[in-house]
């Protein structure tokens, strides 16, 4: 079998019983400032601009918006990446 996007995902990518079904619409409207710092979490069930589940849990600094998704740099290994990601799959970091 091919080795796809969301492969080997089972646990990270599935949700607990109770917050299973559709999300949060002020999750998925929310806006981000530039400069804000935010950590990637995926949203399992909405699969539109999700970055890559190896970023699961990854803080970076919001660069940008690209259309409604926005772009996160962050720093993987001393390399610095930008990533596109729709606001429900990021949460800003206190």
């Amino acid at each position: 079998m091919g080795g796809g996007f969301r492969c080997k995902t089972r646990r990270t990518m599935s949700k607990n019983p109770r917050t299973r079904g559709k999300f949060s619409i002020t999750a998925a409207l929310h806006e981000f400032k530039i400069g804000d710092k935010v950590s990637i979490d995926q949203e399992p069930s909405y699969h539109s601009a999700t970055p890559h589940p190896r970023f699961k849990g990854r803080c970076g600094t919001v660069i940008g918006k690209q259309g409604k998704a926005f772009k996160v740099e962050i720093m993987d290994g001393g390399v610095r990446k930008t990533l596109l990601s729709a606001p429900i799959h990021i949460r800003i970091v206190r």
